[in-house]
C-alpha cells in the first residue's frame, strides 16, 4: 500500500475488510482457536472475534473503542 501512496499521495487508501478478516482468521487459527469458534455453543466467543472486525467501521475520533472493547473481553 505504501508503494500506491507514494506513486498517488492525494489518494485515501483504505485495507479491504476481506483481508483485514482474512488476517483475523488466521492469526485464530494460529493461537489455536479455530476449533472453538466453529462449536456452535460458543456464540459469545463468535461475538466477540466478529467485534474486533467490526472495529475498521469505527470512526477515527472514537478509536477509543478498542480499548473499551479489550476492557470488556478481560472481564
Amino acid at each position: 500500500m505504501s508503494v500506491v501512496q507514494n506513486v498517488f499521495p492525494e489518494v485515501h487508501l483504505a485495507g479491504c475488510l476481506l483481508h483485514l478478516g482474512q488476517a483475523f482468521w488466521r492469526r485464530l487459527e494460529a493461537e489455536g482457536l479455530a476449533r472453538q469458534y466453529s462449536e456452535e455453543v460458543n456464540t459469545e466467543f463468535k461475538a466477540q472475534f466478529n467485534s474486533f472486525i467490526a472495529l475498521a467501521f469505527v470512526p477515527e475520533e472514537d478509536v477509543d473503542a478498542f480499548e473499551d472493547l479489550k476492557t470488556l473481553l478481560s472481564n
